[in-house]
C-alpha cells in the first residue's frame, strides 16, 4: 500500500502534509534521529562560528547547547511520530484489509485557513518561548526581551544575527509542538475508531500489538529525556540552571503525550479483556454439560472435534492471552530500558538533595 496513493489515510497521519517547506524532510528517507543530529550539528556550527567571530564570552556558553538540543529533539519527535503512525496504519491494513482501514479513516481535509492558523500559532508559541526565556535568564522585562533581536542589530550585525538564529530555532520548536498536537488529535480519533471496529482474534492477538507502537515510541523518548536531566546536573551549574526549568516541563509534556496516544491501546485492551471473559464463560458452560454454548464461541465451526481435554487446553490457552497487546521482546526491552535510567535518576537526585 503506497502512502502517496492513500491521500485520505496519509492526511490523518502525516503532520507534514499541510506544512509547506517541511514535507521534503518526511520523504527524504533519512532516519529521524539522523535528521535531528544533522540539525543539531548545523545549529551548533552556526553558533560556534558566530561566537568565534564575536568573542566566546559574549553569550552564555550553555545557550547554544540548549537551543540546538531543543530544536533537534522536537523535530525528531515530530518526524518519528508521524512516520511511525503511517507505518502502524500500513500494518493495520495488512491485518484488517485496506477496505476496512479506508472505511474507518475517511475524514474531511482541513481548510487552508486552519493550516495557516496552525502555522501562525506555532510561530507565536515559539517566539513566546524564546523571549520569555530570555527575559527570565537575563532578568529583563518581557517587552525588552520581545524586541531584543532588533536591539541586538543596533549593537552589531553578528549579535543581531545570533539572536535571530536563537529565535528562529525556538519558532521551529513552536511549530513542531503545534503540528504535533494537531497531528496527535487526528491520530487518536482515527486509531480509536479503528480500535473499536478491528476484529479481535484471541488465538492470534499478535497483530494487535501495532496499537502499542506509538505509546512505546513516546515512552522510550520519555526515558531518554529523563536520563538527560541527571547529566545536566553534574555537567555545569550554568547548563543545569538553564536545562532544569525547560527539561522538567518537557518531561511532563511528553508524559501527557504518552497518556494521550495510549487511549486507543487501552480500548484494544478493554476489548481483549471482554473477549476473554465471554469466551471463558462459554467454555465453562460447555465443560459443565451445556455443549450448545459452543455455538457462540470462536471454535463453533470445530466444536464437535473438541472433547473434554481439548476444551480444558483451549480454556488455558484463552486464560494465558495477555490483555495488553505487546510483543514479548518489546516487554523485555521496555523492562530493561526503564530500570537503569530510573536507578540513575533516583541516585542522582538523592545525591543532589544530600
Amino acid at each position: 500500500m503506497e502512502i502517496e496513493d492513500q491521500s485520505r489515510i496519509s492526511f490523518d497521519t502525516q503532520a507534514f502534509l499541510p506544512s509547506h517547506g517541511f514535507r521534503w524532510l518526511y520523504v527524504s528517507g533519512l532516519n529521524s534521529l539522523w535528521i535531528g543530529a544533522i540539525f543539531f550539528s548545523m545549529v551548533m556550527g552556526i553558533f560556534i562560528l558566530m561566537e568565534t567571530m564575536l568573542g566566546a564570552n559574549q553569550f552564555p556558553p550553555e545557550l547554544k547547547w540548549v537551543v540546538a538540543s531543543m530544536g533537534a529533539v522536537f523535530l525528531t519527535i515530530w518526524l518519528t511520530l508521524t512516520r511511525g503512525a503511517v507505518k502502524d496504519l500500513q500494518d493495520i491494513a495488512n491485518y484488517g484489509g485496506a477496505n476496512f482501514l479506508e472505511i474507518n479513516t475517511v475524514r474531511g481535509q482541513p481548510s487552508p485557513f486552519s493550516r495557516r492558523m496552525e502555522l501562525l500559532v506555532g510561530i507565536g508559541l515559539g517566539y513566546t518561548i524564546s523571549f520569555s526565556g530570555r527575559a527570565f535568564s537575563e532578568g529583563s522585562s518581557l517587552m525588552a526581551a520581545f524586541i531584543s533581536p532588533i536591539l541586538d542589530f543596533s549593537v552589531g550585525f553578528l549579535p543581531g544575527a545570533y539572536s535571530t538564529v536563537v529565535s528562529a530555532v525556538f519558532i521551529l520548536v513552536g511549530i513542531c509542538i503545534i503540528r504535533t498536537i494537531t497531528f496527535i488529535y487526528r491520530q487518536i480519533q482515527v486509531f480509536y475508531k479503528v480500535a473499536n471496529t478491528i476484529p479481535i482474534d484471541l488465538l492470534n492477538p499478535e497483530p494487535l500489538a501495532v496499537f502499542a507502537s506509538q505509546p512505546l515510541r513516546v515512552f522510550f523518548g520519555l526515558v531518554g529525556i529523563t536520563a538527560i536531566i541527571p547529566f545536566t546536573l553534574t555537567s555545569s551549574e550554568g547548563l543545569a540552571n538553564t536545562v532544569i526549568p525547560i527539561g522538567l516541563p518537557m518531561i511532563a509534556l511528553v508524559f501527557v503525550l504518552f497518556l494521550l496516544v495510549s487511549i486507543p491501546l487501552t480500548r484494544i485492551r478493554s476489548r481483549l479483556k471482554q473477549a476473554k471473559i465471554e469466551e471463558s464463560r462459554l467454555i465453562t458452560q460447555a465443560l459443565t454439560g451445556n455443549r450448545l454454548a459452543l455455538n457462540d464461541s470462536r471454535i463453533s465451526a470445530h466444536q464437535d472435534e473438541f472433547k473434554m481435554p481439548d476444551l480444558l487446553y483451549y480454556q488455558d490457552r484463552i486464560h494465558s492471552v495477555w490483555e495488553w497487546p505487546l510483543h514479548a521482546h518489546i516487554r523485555r526491552i521496555a523492562f530493561y530500558l526503564v530500570l537503569p535510567p530510573l536507578a540513575w535518576v533516583l541516585e542522582t537526585f538523592v545525591e543532589t538533595a544530600l
